[in-house]
C-alpha cells in the first residue's frame, strides 16, 4: 500500500514526545513529576521508569557546536562515530548496543521520527543532519527499554526540543573551521563554515519559529588504496610516495592513495508553527528541507623518477612490489564518488490537557528520502583518463516511513491522587528500495544496464498497543506496572529481483519498576523489562556488492529477545545531582552485521543473529554547577561495561569473545570556569579504551587505518558575550577540538586538531 498520499490527511492527527524541565540552578531537585511536550506543554513524565540524563542549552553551548551530535557527545555510555564534520553516517552507540547497531535506538526530534527504521549499519545512521544545533533547545537520553512507549530500544532513545519562542527573537551566527590533516605523508590544511539565521515571535494564540542553517566542510580522506602483505622484489616501475604500515593484524600493508578529501555541503530549512487552542493545550505543525551533497575524489600518492603521478600499475619501493590501484570486487580502488540527497520531513503534534485529569500528546510524521542518487565513475577526475572514459555505476535509493503515536496519560486515575494511567497506540510503515544501474557516463546520469543482483528491497509494518499504571504504595514507595505488545509484519521482500514472501510475528513486552525514596533528595529505582526488536528492511532484505564491500542479508531473521535490568541510586544536589547505576541484560537471537576486513581493505559483511549475549556494566554520573558558591562547574561521568557472547551455534569458536565495537570503559570530563558573569572557559575530557572490530577479536592492532581505537580526547571553548544596546547581545567563541592530536580510527580515521571561531548576534 502507498502512504504517501495519507500524509496529507494523517498530519491533521496529532503527535507525541517528551522533555523535562530544568530546575532552578539554586534549588534542589526533587523529581519528574511533569515532563514538557513537543509543543512545550506539560504532560505526566510517563517515560519516568527509565534512567535517563539530560543536557540543556546552557551545556550545549558549551561545546564547539558544529553539528547536532555535539550536543549529546558528553552524555554517559553514548558515543557518536561522526567521522568528520558533515559526515551524514553518524552511527551512534549506547551502553551495549553498538554504533552498528543502528536499530537498537530510538531519536525524536520535536516529535518527527529521525532514527532509521528502515536501515541499518552506516546506512542506518540516525539524521543528524537534519537536526541544526543551534536549534537545539534541549536534548534527554533514555537509557534502555524500559519505557511501554520506546520501541525496540535496546541501547536506548534521544529526545531533542529544538526551541519555539514566546516573544520576538533572531539569531544569527557564523563559524570557521580549520583542521590540521597529516597521515600517510599527507600533510594538508582542511578548512570549512556554517552559518544560521533563526527567528521567531508569537501573534496572540498564534507562535512562529524558522531556520537556515548552511554547513559546508572539508573533510579527511575515509578510505584508502592498500595492499597487504606486498611481496618483496623489483618487478615493477621505482616509485616514491607509498606509505609503510600494518593492517589490524599486525601484517605489513602499503597505502598507495586514498578515496579523496570529503567535500560536503548540508542546507537545512526549518519552520514550525504553533496555534494555542488555551493555556494548556497546543496544536504544532512541523516541517524540514534538508539538501546535502558528497563529493570524494581519489588520489594516488605514487610518482616515477620524474614526478609523475602514476594511477595503476605495479609499483616497488623499498624493496615491496605493490599495485598502485588494487582491485576492489572487480573495479579499481582510485574512483571517484559524488552523492547527493534531498530529504523532506514534517509533523504535526497536539499536547497538552485535553480534561481537568486527562493529557493528550499524539504525533503524526512523515520523512521522505526522495532523493538520494549516488555515481561511481571507475575513475577519479583527478585521473587524466576520466577525461576520456565516465563510465561506473550510478545508485539510487529510496527510503520513506510514516510514523504515528498517540498516548493519554492521568495523574489521578479514577480520581485517585495515588494511581496514574497512561495508555497509546503506535504505528510505522518503512519502506526501502535499492536499484544499481551500470553506466558509460555517470557525469550525463545515463543508466544504461540495471544490475540484477542490486535490486533489492522491502518493507515492514508494526501497530503496537502500550499501558502502564503507577501507584504510591507509601510516601516513600512507587510501583509501576506495564505491558506492550507488538505486531510486526515484512512484505514486498526483494533479493536479486526475487520476490520473498510475506512475513508476519506478534510480541507482548512487559515491564516493571520500583522507586524508594528512604530521605529527602536519595532515590534508589529498579526498573525491569522483557523486550523485543524486529528486525529492519536492509537486515531482511539487502543483499549487494560495492566498491568498499559486499553485503549478505537473512531474509529469514526473526526478533531479537532481551532481559533487560537497571538498578540506580541518585543523590540530589544544589544545582546538580550524583548518580551510580548498575544495569545486565541478556539477549537472545541478537543479531549482529559481522564484518570481515579482506586483504584489499575492503570489507566483507554479513547479518546473522547470535544466540545469546549478555552484559553487565556500572555508570557514574555527577554534574554540579558554581560548586560551594564557586564560579566552577564540574560534569564527570564514566562507564565499565563487560559484553560477551555466551552462546553461538554457528560459530562456537567466539563463545567468550567480546562483543564487536564494545569498549569495556567511556568517561567524560567537563570543567567550566565562569570567568567573569559574560565569559565562560570550558575544558572537556573524553576517554574510550580500545575495543574489538571483529566479532572472534582477532584484530589486535591499533592506530592503523581499520583499527577501533582508544582514545584520550582534550577539546577546549572560551565564549565571551557583550550586550551592545537594544536587547541585542554579540557573542564571540574559540575553540579547539583533539588539542592532543590523537590520531585515532573507528575503521575510518577521525579529525585530527580542529580550530573554531564563531561569532553571533542575538536579538
Amino acid at each position: 500500500m502507498n502512504y504517501k498520499p495519507l500524509l496529507l490527511v494523517s498530519t491533521l492527527l496529532p503527535s507525541m514526545n517528551v522533555i523535562a524541565e530544568k530546575s532552578p540552578d539554586n534549588e534542589i531537585y526533587e523529581g519528574e513529576d511533569m515532563i514538557i511536550t513537543t509543543g512545550h506543554k506539560l504532560f505526566p513524565n510517563t517515560a519516568v521508569s527509565t534512567p535517563s540524563f539530560e543536557v540543556i542549552e546552557e551545556d550545549i553551548n558549551k561545546t564547539n557546536l558544529i553539528t547536532a551530535s555535539d550536543a549529546i557527545k558528553m552524555a554517559p555510555s553514548v558515543h557518536v562515530r561522526r567521522r568528520f564534520y558533515g559526515d551524514t553516517n553518524g552511527v551512534t552507540a549506547i551502553r551495549g548496543s553498538t554504533n552498528f547497531q543502528t536499530n537498537h535506538f530510538n531519536m525524536y526530534v520535536d516529535g518527527i521520527p529521525l532514527h532509521n527504521p528502515v536501515q541499518t549499519k552506516w546506512n542506518g545512521a540516525p539524521k543528524w543532519s537534519l537536526v541544526a544545533p543551534n536549534a537545539i533547545h534541549s536534548a534527554k537520553v533514555f537509557y534502555g527499554p524500559y519505557s511501554v512507549e520506546h520501541r525496540g530500544a535496546f541501547g536506548g532513545s534521544f529526545d531533542l526540543k529544538t526551541k519555539l519562542p514566546e516573544e520576538f527573537e533572531m539569531h544569527m551566527d557564523v563559524t570557521g573551521i580549520i583542521q590540521d590533516s597529516h597521515r600517510f605523508g599527507k600533510d594538508e590544511i582542511l578548512t570549512g563554515h556554517k552559518e544560521f539565521v533563526s527567528a521567531g515571535d508569537r501573534f496572540g494564540n498564534w507562535a512562529v519559529y524558522g531556520f537556515y542553517n548552511h554547513l559546508e566542510n572539508e573533510g579527511q580522506p575515509q578510505s584508502f588504496a592498500a595492499t597487504t602483505d606486498p611481496i618483496r622484489g623489483n618487478a615493477g616501475t621505482n616509485v616514491t610516495g607509498s606509505y609503510l604500515t600494518n593492517d589490524v593484524y599486525g601484517v605489513n600493508r602499503i597505502i598507495s592513495g586514498d578515496k579523496g578529501i570529503n567535500e560536503n555541503i548540508t542546507d537545512l530549512f526549518q519552520f514550525k508553527v504553533a496555534y494555542d487552542f488555551n493555556e494548556d493545550l497546543r496544536a504544532l505543525f512541523t516541517i524540514a528541507y534538508e539538501d546535502t551533497t558528497r563529493n570524494s575524489q581519489s588520489r594516488s600518492y605514487i610518482q616515477d623518477s620524474n614526478n609523475n603521478t602514476l594511477w595503476d600499475g605495479v609499483g616497488v619501493q623499498n624493496g615491496f612490489e605493490f599495485d598502485i590501484n588494487p582491485s576492489s570486487f572487480g573495479r579499481g580502488t582510485l574512483n571517484g564518488t559524488e552523492n547527493e540527497r534531498q530529504t523532506l520531513a514534517y509533523a504535526m503534534n497536539l499536547s497538552g490537557k485535553i480534561t481537568e485529569n486527562w493529557s493528550i500528546d499524539t504525533t503524526a510524521s512523515f520523512f521522505d528520502a526522495f532523493k538520494d542518487e549516488t555515481l561511481e565513475s571507475s575513475f577519479s577526475q583527478n585521473n587524466p583518463l576520466y577525461a576520456e572514459d565516465k563510465s561506473g555505476r550510478i545508485n539510487d535509493v529510496e527510503v520513506w516511513w510514516v510514523d504515528y503515536s498517540i498516548k493519554l496519560a492521568t495523574q489521578k486515575f479514577f480520581d485517585n491522587d495515588d494511581i496514574g494511567f497512561m495508555a497509546g497506540y503506535q504505528f510505522n510503515h518503512s519502506f526501502l528500495d535499492l536499484d544499481s544501474w551500470d553506466s558509460s557516463n555517470v557525469a550525463a546520469g545515463s543508466k544504461d544496464a540495471i544490475r540484477e543482483s542490486n535490486i533489492n528491497g522491502g518493507s515492514t509494518e508494526t501497530h503496537s498497543l502500550f499501558m502502564q499504571g503507577d501507584v504510591d504504595i507509601t510516601e516513600n514507595i512507587n510501583i509501576m506496572g506495564g505491558v506492550r505488545y507488538d505486531h510486526w509484519q515484512a512484505m514486498r521482500g526483494h533479493i536479486s529481483n526475487i520476490d520473498l514472501a510475506d512475513r508476519d510475528a506478534s510480541r507482548a513486552s512487559p515491564k516493571f519498576s520500583m522507586v524508594y525514596r528512604p530521605i529527602d533528595y536519595l532515590s534508589m529505582r529498579y526498573s525491569f523489562s522483557k523486550a523485543y526488536r524486529f528486525p529492519v528492511a536492509e537486515e531482511l532484505f539487502e543483499s549487494s556488492t560495492n566498491t568498499n564491500s559486499v553485503n549478505i542479508s537473512d531474509p529469514n531473521l526473526g526478533p531479537e529477545t532481551g532481559y533487560f535490568h537497571d538498578l540506580k541510586f541518585q543523590y540530589d544536589l544544589v544545582g546538580g545531582f550524583t548518580s551510580l547505576t548498575l544495569f545486565y541484560n541478556t539477549i537472545e537471537d541478537e543479531i549482529l552485521r559481522t564484518s570481515t576486513i579482506l586483504s584489499d581493505g575492503t570489507s566483507s559483511n554479513r547479518t546473522r543473529s547470535i544466540d545469546t549475549t549478555e552484559a553487565l556494566g556500572i555508570e557514574f554520573a555527577y554534574v554540579q554547577d558554581y560548586i560551594y558558591d564557586l564560579p566552577v562547574g564540574l560534569a564527570l561521568n564514566g562507564t565499565w561495561i563487560n559484553k560477551e557472547i555466551k552462546q553461538d551455534i554457528n560459530n562456537p569458536d567466539n563463545i567468550g569473545k567480546e562483543w564487536a565495537r564494545i569498549p569495556r570503559w567511556r568517561a567524560n570530563g567537563t570543567l567550566t570556569y565562569h570567568t567573569t558573569e559574560v565569559w565562560d572557559n570550558t575544558v572537556a575530557v573524553q576517554y574510550r579504551s580500545d575495543q574489538f572490530g571483529q566479532d572472534d577479536n582477532s584484530d589486535t592492532y591499533n592506530n592503523v587505518y581499520g583499527s577501533s581505537d582508544d582514545y584520550v580526547l582534550v577539546n577546549f571553548k572560551s565564549a565571551y558575550k557583550m550586550d551592545v544596546g537594544h536587547d541585542t547581545t554579540v557573542k564571540f567563541s574559540v575553540g579547539i577540538d583533539n588539542i592532543l592530536d590523537e590520531n585515532y580510527y573507528d575503521h575510518h580515521p577521525y579529525p585530527q586538531r580542529t580550530y573554531f571561531a564563531n561569532i553571533a548576534l542575538d536579538i
